[in-house]
């Protein structure tokens, strides 16, 4: 679930995420807290818990900016997953 809280200011780097993820081939939403790199103000990478990641090779950082209202993100990737990204006000997950 994606918590809401006052927007702070994001800089360059690594922060802790919550993360929706809609999969329109299944009408499924799945949810995470997971590390994610920012970088000018747009998602550049997720980092999943498996090891793996979703960078620019799956989705357009120009199209994963953060709104600074609420450091949020809405965008769809190359499998037509749309992701909703939170950043949350601390750098890692744990």
């Amino acid at each position: 679930m994606l918590h809401s809280c006052n927007p702070f200011a994001v800089q360059d780097g690594k922060y802790c995420a919550d993360i929706e993820v809609h999969n329109w081939k299944t009408d499924k939403d799945s949810y995470y807290t997971l590390p994610v790199e920012v970088e000018g103000n747009k998602i550049v990478k997720i980092y999943w818990s498996n090891g793996g990641w979703l960078d620019e090779t799956h989705f357009e950082p120009e199209d994963a900016e953060l709104d600074k209202r609420d450091n949020t993100a809405l965008f769809e990737d190359d499998k037509e997953r749309m992701f909703l990204v939170k950043i949350l006000n601390k750098k890692n997950c744990d």
